[in-house]
């Protein structure tokens, strides 16, 4: 799940091989920024890359600002596939725009495991506006994924855990939007709001959260 970056390859691969030492045959990217896509060029010389159509799209048409030139998948998906492979199956699912509108969740159901790529990453949301997100529709994919059946979670970010802490990230993502919603129809400057961000959610000038996000926030919450 996820080739990081492309000078991440033989780190990766070390890991694989003190694990097994049959090859890579597919490798499921949740979305197209260059920490999660970056390797790909790597593993398409022998693994088969798939993802969904958005994130692949959004390779091909370049939405990660400064990001290399990557790899876009050669298989992709609307809604669902799945791999069969070692007697088990591989769910990806794509349930809606959040971080992009191209992030797939992949499921283990034998396992009972949800990867989310960074629908859920850190303490909180980076909104790609450039890659077609929606703080709006972040919270309805999420509730999408919370239908499974799981109990663990591996984040895009930060440590692996559980199904109570996405929940927990989904009701603090709803309340970040309904707090940015209301600085909204106040009337806010940018100025303004984005002191509130950073006072209240850590969105700091050096943050993504700060340079992709808050333009883009403000204008989609106009629309409700």
């Amino acid at each position: 799940m996820d080739d990081k970056y492309d000078e991440d390859h033989d780190a990766i691969m070390e890991k694989i091989r003190s694990v097994t030492n049959l090859p890579v045959k597919y490798v499921l990217t949740t979305h197209h920024h260059s920490d999660h896509s970056g390797g790909n060029a790597k593993f398409a010389t022998s693994a088969e890359i798939i993802s969904t159509v958005n994130a692949r799209a959004n390779i091909v048409g370049h939405k990660q600002p400064n990001a290399p030139d990557m790899y876009p998948a050669r298989v992709t998906f609307t809604d669902q596939c799945s791999v069969f492979l070692g007697g088990k199956e591989v769910r990806a699912y794509y349930f809606g725009r959040g971080h992009t509108n191209g992030d797939a969740v992949i499921y283990f159901p034998s396992d009972r495991v949800l990867h989310t790529g960074d629908l859920m990453a850190g303490k909180t949301p980076l909104i790609d506006y450039t890659g077609g997100r929606s703080i709006k529709d972040w919270t309805k994919t999420l509730d999408a994924a919370l239908k499974l059946d799981f109990d663990t979670v591996i984040p895009g970010h930060g440590d692996v855990t559980d199904k109570a802490a996405f929940e927990t990230y989904r009701a603090d993502l709803e309340k970040l939007c309904n707090r940015a919603a209301e600085l909204v129809r106040k009337g806010t400057s940018e100025t303004d709001f984005r002191k509130v961000m950073e006072t209240e959610y850590g969105w700091t000038a050096n943050t993504m959260q700060a340079q992709w996000s808050i333009p883009g926030l403000m204008a989609e919450l106009k629309t409700n």
